[in-house]
């Protein structure tokens, strides 16, 4: 089984230079921000899957990142106004 490792420090200068905060890399990842947390502190080991996601994350034109930021604020604001409106009824 494929295993591609990843210092946490190279881990953390991929999120860091994708302009990606632990929260928004969690959630294009299907993690929890735990886990972000623990690869930036010790060695990580992903399985193929994930490398090629995490890769594709984080490895993205300009261009690509503002549309990316302008996407999550739209998911964002979209549950945000979900919640109010079941919280209301």
């Amino acid at each position: 089984m494929f295993k591609k490792k990843f210092t946490p420090e190279l881990f953390k200068q991929m999120r860091v230079n994708a302009g990606l905060s632990r929260e928004d890399l969690a959630m294009l990842m299907g993690w929890s921000e735990g886990t972000v947390v623990n690869y930036e502190k010790s060695e990580c080991k992903m399985q193929l899957k994930d490398f090629e996601k995490f890769m594709m994350v984080t490895t993205t034109t300009p261009a690509d990142k503002a549309n990316r930021k302008k996407l999550l604020n739209t998911i964002a604001n979209f549950f945000e106004d979900l919640t109010t409106t079941v919280t209301l009824k």
